[in-house]
C-alpha cells in the first residue's frame, strides 16, 4: 500500500503575520468581553492591527481597512469607492501593513535589521512610514542596509556607515563612519 503524502501549503510570512494578529484580535476580544460584564463602561483595548490601521491609513488616506469576521477588507473613501478583500492588496500596500505588523510584533529591545527599506514603496510614503514605525517602537534599535543614500540621510539621529568593500574569504570590511552627510558628499560616495 503506497501511503498517500498530505499536501499543506507553506504559509508565507505576511500570512503568518495576519494569522498572528487575528489571533490577538480574537483573544483581546474575547477578553474585553468577559472584562465588560464586571465593569460595563470598560473602554475596549487598542490591538496591533488597530496600531496598523492608523498608520497604514496615513500612508494611505484615499483608502481604509475594514476589518470583518476573520478578514480584513480595503474600502476606498471616495463615495462610489468599492471595496476588496486585503488578498487583492498592491504589493506596496501589502508590504507597508506587513512592515508595520513585523515591527509590532518584534520582541521588546529588538535589534531590527531590515534590507532596502525603501524596495516597493513610494518616494511619498517611504519617510513618513519609517518615522511612523521608529516612532511607534522607540525601543528596537533599526539597522537599514539601503543603496538609497537620501533616505539614509533621512533618519535622523543614526550613524551612517559607508561600507566600501567586503572580502568574505578574509572577512574584512572596508568602511568610513559617516557623521555628518553633505549634498557634496552624498554625490561622491553615489559616484564611487
Amino acid at each position: 500500500m503506497i501511503a498517500e503524502r498530505l499536501f499543506i501549503p507553506r504559509m508565507s510570512e505576511y500570512e503568518k503575520l495576519i494569522l498572528h494578529l487575528q489571533t490577538e484580535e480574537f483573544e483581546a476580544a474575547v477578553q474585553y468581553k468577559e472584562e465588560s460584564k464586571l465593569t460595563p463602561d470598560l473602554l475596549p483595548p487598542v490591538t496591533k492591527i488597530d496600531r496598523i490601521q492608523t498608520i497604514w491609513e496615513k500612508m494611505f488616506p484615499h483608502n481604509r481597512l475594514v476589518r470583518k469576521s476573520g478578514f480584513i477588507e480595503l474600502a476606498s473613501t471616495s463615495i462610489d469607492g468599492d471595496s476588496y478583500t486585503a488578498g487583492r492588496m498592491s504589493d506596496g500596500e501589502k508590504l507597508v501593513f506587513y512592515l508595520i505588523g513585523a515591527v509590532l510584533c518584534a520582541p521588546d529591545n529588538a535589534l531590527l535589521i531590515i534590507e532596502e527599506p525603501e524596495v516597493l514603496l513610494h518616494d511619498s510614503i517611504k519617510n513618513p512610514l519609517w518615522d511612523e514605525i521608529e516612532a511607534m517602537r522607540p525601543d528596537c534599535t533599526y539597522v537599514y542596509l539601503t543603496h538609497d543614500i537620501d533616505f539614509a540621510a533621512s533618519r535622523d539621529n543614526s550613524k551612517r556607515l559607508w561600507i566600501r568593500s567586503y572580502n568574505g574569504d578574509a572577512r574584512i570590511w572596508d568602511y568610513e563612519l559617516i557623521e555628518t552627510m553633505t549634498a557634496s558628499r552624498k554625490r561622491s560616495i553615489w559616484r564611487s
